[in-house]
Order: C-alpha cells, then sequence, then structure tokens
C-alpha cells in the first residue's frame, strides 16, 4: 500500500517555502541590515549577535541574555535593535508568536522614538514573519505600509526586500503575473549591487514560481543558476537549502525519486553540528522521511521521521510535533503495524485538536479508517470516516470565512476566478458522487449475481447457504451506509451553496461602497484641497474659512462612514467576541453625548438623557458605547437644526429596552423594512448633506445580536423616528 499522504505534501510544501524567506531575512542581516549606532562598549555586542544567527542559536541566547542586562541604561536605538535581535532569534528556534510580537514591540520603539528609518525595516519584519506564518493579508498590510514610506528615505534595500517578500505572498496566491513583477523589481536591485547571496533567494523564488506553474525546466535552470552562485561564495548552509528544494521537486512534480534522494542527501550531507539544530535540517529529515515512506520505503522513511521528531521535541513547537507525529502514524499504515498506527494517530488527534490544527486531524482520522478497513474492523472504519467527514466540512467552514478577509483586498476580476473554482470543484463534487453511485450499482449487481450462485447451490450444501446469506446482508448494510453518506454530502453541498450566495452578497456591498460611496467624498475633498491650493492668494479669508470649514465636514462624514464600514465588517468576519459586565445605561448615553457634543452644538441640536440612573445591563461596554453612537448620531444627521433628541429607558420583565427618539424627517414607510437588510439596506444624506452608507444601523444590529438582544425602529415622516433596543436587565 503506498498511497500519498495530503498531511506529508502539506506539510513539507509549507517548510519548503518558509526556508528562503527565512534565509533571505538573515543574508539582509548580515548585508547593512542594521544601522545601530551605539556607544562603543554596546556596538561590538550587537555586531557579535548578529554573526552567531542563525548559525550558532546557543551562543545567540547567550549573547543575547546579556546584551539584555543593559536594555535598561541604553538609548532608544539600542533597544530597537537588541528587541528586533530577540525577534530574529526566535523565529529561527520556530517561536513565531514570540518573533512576530517582540518586531511589533521594536515598531512600537520606533514610533516613539520617530525614527522612520527604523520604521520602516521593523515594518518589513512583520511583514516577513506574517508571509511565514501564511497570514497572506496582514502580511500585506504591513508591507505595503512600508512600500508607501520608502520612497522619503531612500532605503532601496529594504524596498528590494519588501518586493522580494511581497513576491513570495503572490506566489502562494497563485498570482503568476504579480509575483514575478516583484520578482523582477528585487532582482534588478541585487543586480545592480552585485548582492549574490540575495540573488540566490530571487532565483529561488523564480524556481518556485515557474514550478507551481509546471514548468519544471525552466525552474530547474534557475535551481542551477542558485546553486552555482552559492557554490562561488562558498555559502554552505544557502547551498543546502537549495539543494533540498530541487530534491523535493523532483519528488513532488515528476516523480523521480532517485534524482529526489541523490539532491536531498547532498544536503544533508552539508549541514554542520550548528545546523543540524535548525529549522533547515529539521525540513532536510521531514522531506527525506516523506519521499522515502512515497517511493515505497517506509521503513527508511520513518527513520528520519523519528530523527526530526527528536529535534522537535526541546522545541516545544507543538505544530512540527502535531505533523510528525501523525506522518508516522500514517507510515505505519504501510506497514500494517496496527498498535503503532493507533498510538501515534491518536496521540497526533489529541495534540491536533489542542492547537486546532484540523488538516492534521482529517488526514489522521483517514489514515484510522485505512488501518480499520485493512483489519476488517468496518463498524470502527465507518466510525473513523464520519470523524474524518465532520472535521473535513469544519475545514472547509473556515476556509469560507478566511475568503472574506481576501475579497476585501483582492481586485474585481478575482470574482470571477472564485466563481470558475467553485464550479471547477462543484463539478468535482458530482464527478465523485457519480462514482461512488457507479460503485454501490456495481456491488449490487455483483451482489445478485452472487445470490444466484448461491441458490443454485441450496440442494447441494444448507449450511454453506446460511454462511452465504450472512455475508450478503453485511454487503447490504455496507451500501446503505455508504448510500447514506452520499446524501450527507449533498446535503452539505447545498448547506455550501446556501452560504456562498451569503458571502457574495456581502462582498458586493463591500466593493459597492468602496467603489461608489467613498469615491464621492474623496473627490470633493480633493476638489476642495486643490481649489484652495490654485487660488489661495485670490480667495479672502472668509473664502478660505468656508472652504475649510466644508473640508472639515466632509472629512469627518467620511471618517465616521470608514468606521461603520470597519465595524461592520469585522462583525460579518466573527472577530468580535463580546465581553459581559454590568454597565449602568446612563453613564454610557451621557459618554456618548459628551463624544458628539461637536456635532450636536454644529446642528444647535438639544439632546435630553432620561435614562434612569439605577438601570443597569448586562453588555459589551464597547459594543454598547458604539451602539449609542451610531444611534444618537444618525438622529443629529437626519434632524434639521434646532431638533430634538431623546435618549430614555424602560424595564420590560427582566429586559431592559432603551430608545432613541428624534423629531427629525423620518424614514417613508416603505423604506423602513429596508434599514436593517444588509442586501438592501437602505442610505440617503443627512440634513446637512451629511453622508451615509446604512452601515452605522446595520452595525447596530449586528451588535445587538452579539449581545443577544433585539432592535426595532418607529418612524412616521415627517415626524421623527425612535429606535429601540432590548437587552437584558443586570
Amino acid at each position: 500500500m503506498q498511497k500519498k499522504s495530503p498531511l506529508i505534501l502539506v506539510l513539507i510544501i509549507a517548510l519548503v517555502c518558509s526556508n528562503l524567506a527565512i534565509k533571505s531575512c538573515f543574508s539582509s542581516l548580515e548585508t547593512n541590515e542594521f544601522s545601530i549606532k551605539k556607544v562603543e562598549h554596546q556596538k561590538p555586542l550587537l555586531e557579535l549577535i548578529k554573526k552567531h544567527i542563525p548559525a550558532k542559536l546557543d551562543s545567540s541566547k547567550i549573547l543575547l541574555d546579556s546584551a539584555q542586562k543593559q536594555y535598561l541604561n541604553s538609548d532608544d536605538e539600542y533597544k530597537i535593535s537588541l528587541t528586533s535581535l530577540w525577534a530574529i532569534y526566535y523565529m529561527h528556534v520556530g517561536k513565531r508568536d514570540s518573533s512576530l510580537k517582540l518586531h511589533k514591540q521594536a515598531l512600537k520603539h520606533s514610533l516613539k522614538a520617530n525614527n522612520e528609518v527604523w520604521q520602516l525595516r521593523q515594518l518589513s519584519r512583520i511583514g516577513r514573519v506574517y508571509v511565514e506564518i501564511g497570514q497572506l493579508d496582514s502580511a500585506l498590510v504591513y508591507l505595503n505600509n512600508g512600500l508607501i514610506l520608502a520612497p522619503q528615505l531612500e532605503q532601496p534595500d529594504v524596498v528590494a526586500m519588501i518586493n522580494y517578500d511581497l513576491a513570495w505572498v503572490n506566489i502562494r496566491r497563485n498570482f503568476s503575473d504579480q509575483a514575478l513583477e516583484y520578482i523582477q523589481r528585487s532582482e534588478g536591485y541585487y543586480l545592480s549591487t552585485n548582492d549574490s547571496l540575495n540573488l540566490v533567494n530571487v532565483y529561488n523564488a523564480y524556481f518556485s514560481l515557474y514550478k507551481n506553474n509546471g514548468d519544471f525546466e525552466t525552474a530547474s535552470s534557475y535551481s542551477r543558476k542558485a546553486i552555482k552562485l552559492a557554490i562561488e561564495s562558498n555559502n554552505t548552509q544557502t547551498l543546502s537549502n537549495l539543494y533540498n528544494n530541487l530534491g523535493v521537486a523532483y519528488w513532488l512534480i515528476i516523480n523521480d525519486y532517485d534524482s529526489s534522494r541523490y539532491f536531498l542527501l547532498k544536503a544533508n550531507a552539508l549541514y554542520d553540528l550548528d545546523i543540524k539544530s535548525s529549522n533547515y535540517y529539521l525540513t532536510n529529515l521531514i522531506n527525506l522521511g516523506g519521499m522515502e515512506i512515497q517511493a515505497g520505503n517506509p521503513q527508511k522513511g520513518l527513520e528520519y521521521l523519528n530523527s526530526a521528531l527528536e529535534i522537535v521535541y526541546p522545541l516545544e513547537d507543538q505544530f512540527k510535533i502535531c505533523a510528525l507525529t501523525i506522518n508516522i502514524g500514517l507510515a505505519y499504515v504501510q506497514l500494517y503495524e496496527t498498535d503503532s498506527v493507533n498510538l501515534y494517530l491518536e496521540k497526533g488527534i489529541q495534540i491536533a485538536e489542542d492547537i486546532e490544527a484540523w488538516e492534521f486531524m482529517k488526514n489522521a482520522y483517514y489514515g484510522l479508517y485505512e488501518m480499520d478497513s485493512i483489519n476488517g474492523d468496518f463498524y470502527g472504519a465507518l466510525k473513523n470516516y464520519k470523524d474524518y467527514q465532520s472535521v473535513h466540512s469544519k475545514i472547509a467552514s473556515e476556509n469560507i470565512k478566511n475568503r472574506i478577509a481576501e475579497l476585501e483586498i483582492i481586485h474585481e476580476t478575482t470574482k470571477k476566478e472564485t466563481e470558475n473554482q467553485f464550479l471547477i470543484s462543484e463539478n468535482a463534487l458530482h464527478e465523485k458522487l457519480i462514482i461512488k453511485q457507479r460503485f454501490v450499482y456495481t456491488v449490487i449487481i455483483i451482489s445478485l449475481m452472487i445470490l444466484v450462485v448461491f441458490m443454485s447451490l441450496l440442494l447441494r450444501n444448507k449450511r454453506k447457504l446460511r454462511r452465504l446469506n450472512d455475508e450478503l446482508n453485511l454487503k447490504n448494510l455496507e451500501v446503505t451506509k455508504k448510500n447514506l453518506i452520499i446524501e450527507e454530502k449533498n446535503d452539505n453541498l447545498e448547506l455550501q451553496k446556501g452560504e456562498l450566495i451569503i458571502l457574495n452578497q456581502t462582498k458586493d456591498k463591500f466593493f459597492t461602497i468602496i467603489s461608489h460611496d467613498l469615491r464621492g467624498p474623496f473627490n470633493s475633498l480633493l476638489g476642495l484641497l486643490n481649489l484652495l491650493e490654485e487660488d489661495f492668494n485670490e480667495l479672502s479669508d472668509s473664502e478660505k474659512l468656508k472652504i475649510i470649514s466644508r473640508l472639515h465636514s466632509n472629512s469627518r462624514n467620511t471618517y465616521n462612514m470608514l468606521v461603520n464600514l470597519l465595524e461592520w465588517s469585522r462583525t460579518q468576519r466573527g472577530l468580535i467576541k463580546p465581553e459581559f459586565l454590568s454597565i449602568p445605561l446612563f453613564g454610557s448615553a451621557d459618554s456618548s453625548i459628551t463624544f458628539l457634543r461637536q456635532r450636536i452644538d454644529d446642528k444647535k441640536h438639544k439632546v435630553i438623557n432620561e435614562i434612569d440612573k439605577h438601570f443597569k445591563v448586562f453588555a459589551d461596554i464597547n459594543l454598547l458605547l458604539n451602539i449609542f453612537n451610531n444611534l444618537i448620531n444618525n438622529a443629529i444627521k437626519f434632524t434639521p437644526e434646532g431638533g430634538e433628541i431623546f435618549v430614555s429607558a424602560k424595564r420590560i420583565g427582566d429586559l431592559i429596552e432603551i430608545e432613541v427618539r428624534d423629531n427629525g424627517i423620518g424614514i417613508p414607510i416603505d423604506q423602513q423594512e429596508k434599514i436593517f437588510k444588509m442586501d438592501s439596506s437602505f442610505s440617503r444624506k443627512g440634513t446637512n448633506d451629511e453622508l451615509g452608507t446604512g452601515l452605522g444601523l446595520l452595525t447596530c444590529k449586528e451588535f445587538v445580536t452579539l449581545m443577544n438582544g433585539s432592535c426595532r425602529l418607529e418612524s412616521k415622516e415627517g415626524q421623527g423616528t425612535s429606535f429601540f433596543i432590548s437587552l437584558k436587565s443586570a
């Protein structure tokens, strides 16, 4: 049995893709990565630490501890340098969360010190860490912010690194054209500076790009260029990683196990004692283990994987421990060693559940299903297959949620690609369904043929007929179970279609607001600024003041619109988790009135807080304040100057109903049902031409729902509007 393990492929590809990105980080570290200007007794220590990372991690840790003792009595630049070095050290030992936290701390120090050069470098490094952990949306935010800041600072080396990281983001998204453009920009700088070390990384990025596109010939030509440069520069560590990546390519793309083994072993031979404690050596062992198992040498593959597991355990990297444990269990499936399969896979499932590694858990259940099937334990196999399907459905659901975040920043044309991909997936599911149905029909036909044979032998051997009838009943039971599984898959497919429709509505709403509702305000702002710039000397002071006043009003309106958009977006992605406390209502409403006082005074409104000071509700304070802000701001917007707004509350059983009432222009009755609907939200300008998208009220509804409350409205056109919010009394 030589079945490819999806988990092995996923782990290897993730590690291979991350190796060169990490390598790029620290090669750049050695080539003017830091501009440390320290007093003489501090600078040599930091330079020594840089030389030890990543070659000698144990020594690096000792030196970092020594440097930390000088932290409190040092200047800002020394603190930033040391914090960044700690972050790089943690990345090399596999503690990515700690690395990300420290890089963000270094960015905070840079902002406080007003050091834009260090800000740029920290934005670049944070983006790189997000690339390494696969959070590509977050990586894009930091890397693009770096590109915005860079032109002012004349830091071409950092710009080249950012372009390199953006190339990897697009390689992982399979956006080949964009990836190629970023790689070429990075390559141009490194060619101009004759930076052979970073050119190796650039050629490796070309290798991954063309490999992913199926052009192995072009990919291998870039790999040979990178290997040649690494040999010329006598960079053993980089050379070993290149051999490792080429070996993986021969294995996964063209299934040439002999060539794969040759390059992977060449890489293994180059790792020295210091590097054998690093992620590079660990990656090589995992690749050798996965390749040998797939090549039909599970015993040899187990030796490599067990060696890797011995390295991972002291690092306490639960992600890698989980992956290796499950892969070892899957290898034992090929050796038909049931006890070892159960031991490793069940242990792997426990770790996967703790760290929420659902992909690993799914493959572990599938391995248990295969082992039970081999052993004839059909009831155990059915249970594990159901668990496999359950985790698979959970992964599919998580993938749909993650896709929402991507749709916020991907170009409009991605919509068609997404729809095409869904159709392909749907067709694949239908094809699988047809194959399973054909299998069921085949089993039924075979069962009928067997039944005919059994009946012809009835007179000769009654005992044999009874035994054969029992076997037939068992097969019929299996067919019934498989039919149930097929029906369950059909139900899941319909559910996913419904979820996709909702997601498309959400996406369309975002694009409508961004492309239409936000474009107008910004065009207005740009027009006023252009007028002020070109006719500044010709305008009188009163005219200038009038334009500035309009700029202030438009900016404030646009800001409010963006706040509502972002808050609503967070609710749609499930990022807001309410923390319930007992909150006084009067003070919360009063805080919102104070917050909006400028707007109230601008329109000469009178806002009256009539809430009983003893009333309290169980709610999240931030969500409650946001609701008050939106409802009172809405009343201000749609009430003419000199109007009145009342905020009151009354107890209804164990609930408290809050009312925000105005005497404004009201809402037409045929539009009221659209207020709380995302797909047909009602929006219009305020009495002073204030902008609106309708998202403020949608956000209110989402927040009230999160706090287990309800909302409604009453309005008469021309007579005012009342919004009611019901929350549990405290």
